[in-house]
């Protein structure tokens, strides 16, 4: 008691201090007055404990020193000057573990009259620390696919974990399962991953099945809960469930024309498409009685919504096709395809409903605006010709099939833009030590925001666009650190240092970006020598 020296405390209490992966080193001197030599013994324990006050008061030697010795770079410490006893032991329990990343080995070592360069006396423990992996205890989740349709049935969910301590680093799993339960089923994950050794932020994209699409002409709020399991030693365990909700569009029926009438129609996507993605379309023929032996068709084709897959996209099963492409002219003018087919063999031909004439391949527009294009498409049957070579269908309109479910005059294609839909945050050091009274440098934290955008994922090509480091682009805020941090210029960047005078055992840091919130804060506690 009353003896001169610093220990790392915060203002959480002792059962918190443990959750702060100290390593404690009991370190026992002897030092035999008449040799003035030291001999130097160590012992470890990997239990946690209360942080002792200092060092036994004592007399003598010159300095006596404690340092952190990691197995990689840097190497940290804390010099403990003072005057020792003739003949003394002390131990001191300490804690400076919190760079040390999992797994990683460091020793503790004691010197005597300085480093042993200087002609000073040093001996290392036996032992080597290893800090321990965390475990997940909170969690955040975000939709990236807010709308999901019956015709592209991929949702898909980013989740951010961390431990109750605030950390991101986790023990890489030997089995991780992402389940989710969804409604009255429990669903595999189509695809899925977790980043360990950065942020903890991970994905899991899923098919929901077709019978929960409402069919009634509404669209309907679902929720899941994501639940992870991982394999830490034999057994199969369950770290923790994460709720989302999210919303299911109705199904849109299966539009035809009347049967045994005469038309064309063409199916379009009944879900919305992000600039560049594929739009692929199918034309049926309806020839009630007549075999079809050949056609014409022209498509008018919105060019600022709609751009052309290339000739090589339009294909047919049934028909041998000739293709020509007219670019339009100005914006205000529609591009058309126009596609002449025929069969050589009468017998092959078909009649009735729902023949399929051909498939073509387009994509929205890199520069499509966001929106519903009510006229993206039009188009006019040239001619159907049967096999007396008679036309029994010659310049009438089109008929489309949309979102709208109906068989309108003009097809409608919804593009939607990546708009952010979420944010997460983490911090590169979820613990500082404020070391500038002891070494007179500043410890500082950079907070990251991972932005979510929303997306229209597949089965095969994924969720394209979703994760975005921003950089410094986001924006970081405390309500209030007590004293215990300051920010830099980015708004993003934390410093514990001279302006610091105190430890907290949280600092709550909202993260914000493009006007879109976290879903939670980002945690992070600071020490501060007493």
């Amino acid at each position: 008691p009353g003896c001169p020296c610093s220990v790392l405390t915060s203002s959480n209490s002792a059962e918190d201090r443990g959750v702060l992966m100290a390593l404690h080193a009991a370190i026992w001197l002897v030092i035999p007055f008449a040799f003035g030599l030291g001999v130097l013994a160590a012992g470890t324990t990997g239990e946690a404990g209360p942080v002792e006050p200092c060092l036994v008061p004592c007399e003598s030697v010159p300095e006596l020193g404690l340092r952190l010795r990691l197995d990689t770079p840097p190497t940290v410490g804390f010099p403990a000057a003072m005057t020792v006893p003739t003949d003394f032991a002390s131990s001191r329990v300490f804690g400076w573990f919190s760079g040390l990343l999992p797994g990683n080995g460091a020793s503790v070592s004691a010197s005597i009259g300085g480093a042993p360069c200087s002609g000073g006396f040093e001996r290392s423990t036996s032992d080597t620390f290893y800090s321990q992996w965390a475990k997940p205890g909170a969690s955040s989740a975000v939709a990236r696919t807010t709308i999901v349709y019956a015709d592209n049935p991929v949702a898909s969910f980013v989740f951010s974990l961390r431990g109750a301590d605030g950390r991101y680093k986790f023990e890489p799993p030997k089995q991780m399962d992402l389940q989710l339960n969804f409604e009255t089923a429990t669903i595999q994950c189509l695809r899925s991953s977790l980043d360990n050794e950065v942020t903890g932020i991970g994905f899991c994209d899923f098919l929901v099945p077709q019978k929960f699409f409402p069919t009634g002409g509404s669209a309907a709020t679902a929720w899941a809960s994501l639940n992870l399991w991982y394999n830490g030693s034999t057994t199969l365990t369950r770290w923790m469930s994460v709720y989302v909700t999210f919303t299911l569009a109705p199904v849109v029926r299966d539009v035809r024309l009347t049967p045994g009438s005469y038309g064309l129609l063409v199916k379009l996507p009944t879900s919305p498409r992000l600039p560049s993605e594929a739009i692929k379309i199918t034309a049926l023929g309806y020839s009630g009685t007549h075999k079809l032996i050949s056609f014409g068709i022209m498509l008018y084709v919105n060019q600022s919504v709609v751009s052309f897959g290339g000739l090589s996209s339009v294909t047919s099963t049934l028909y041998s096709l000739q293709l020509s492409w007219t670019p339009a002219a100005t914006p205000a003018d529609f591009a058309v395809l126009t596609v002449l087919g025929s069969t050589l063999n009468a017998s092959t031909a078909l009649a009735g409903d729902n023949i399929t004439l051909f498939g073509a391949n387009f994509w929205a527009a890199p520069d499509a605006p966001a929106g519903d294009a009510e006229s993206a498409f039009t188009g006019t049957v040239v001619s159907f010709t049967n096999a007396q070579y008679a036309n029994f269908v010659q310049s009438q309109p089109a008929m489309f099939a949309d979102s709208r479910g109906g068989a309108l005059a003009a097809g409608l294609i919804t593009i939607w833009h990546e708009d952010v839909v979420g944010v997460l945050g983490f911090a590169s050091s979820p613990e500082l030590f404020n070391q500038y009274p002891l070494t007179g440098a500043n410890t500082s934290s950079r907070v990251d925001v991972r932005v979510v955008r929303r997306s229209l994922c597949s089965t095969t090509a994924g969720c394209p666009g979703t994760n975005d480091t921003t950089g410094n682009l986001g924006t970081c805020e405390v309500a209030s650190a007590g004293g215990a941090l300051s920010d830099t210029l980015d708004r993003c960047t934390f410093v514990a240092g001279q302006s610091t005078t105190v430890g907290n055992s949280v600092v709550n840091i909202s993260v914000s970006y493009a006007g879109v919130a976290a879903v939670a804060p980002v945690p992070i506690r600071v020490w501060h020598p007493a």
